[in-house]
């Protein structure tokens, strides 16, 4: 939290995720109007001094052109977007699979390890992705307060693990 010059006011959010499997910061900036130039000057500055051989990158809101200019003056470049989608499910028929496949809700560890192995074979070589372990996969992922232990589930074609989804809320 980053107040003003007389530590009173609020003028906004810094957040880093450090990330030392992949060497890489990720930045959000949550601020509005006058305080969004030196909040980023602040967030690169903080980032700098904590890993600075690290890559940084940031995360904004698409339609943030303000923040996208300033990032784009500092020589920073668009990567890509995301999609953040909902939907009423309750009423959502399960659908028919496919002959010789089925969804498997994964419980016991050998099942979580299926979905981490096609979890970390879908990023191979996608977005500076770097293998994780098991056991740091798990900790960055699923030991959060909003994780939903019964909402991961792998499909198998042919006895064949080929994709993975985790469901919450």
């Amino acid at each position: 939290l980053v107040f003003d010059e007389a530590g009173v006011a609020p003028r906004g959010l810094i957040s880093i995720h450090f990330d030392p499997v992949k060497s890489r910061q990720t930045v959000e900036i949550f601020t509005v109007g006058a305080a969004r130039a030196a909040l980023l000057q602040l967030a690169i500055d903080l980032a700098a001094e904590r890993h600075p051989d690290w890559e940084c990158w940031f995360g904004i809101n698409s339609l943030d052109i303000k923040m996208r200019e300033l990032l784009t003056q500092r020589d920073f470049e668009y990567l890509r977007s995301y999609a953040s989608l909902e939907a009423d499910i309750t009423r959502a028929e399960y659908p028919e699979l496919p002959p010789n496949s089925r969804m498997v809700q994964s419980r016991a560890e050998s099942e979580l390890r299926t979905v981490h192995s096609v979890q970390q074979q879908s990023f191979a070589e996608h977005f500076g992705s770097a293998p994780r372990s098991f056991d740091d996969w798990w900790q960055l992922t699923h030991t959060s307060d909003d994780f939903d232990p019964s909402g991961i589930f792998y499909l198998e074609v042919t006895d064949q693990p080929v994709g993975f989804v985790e469901c919450g809320d």
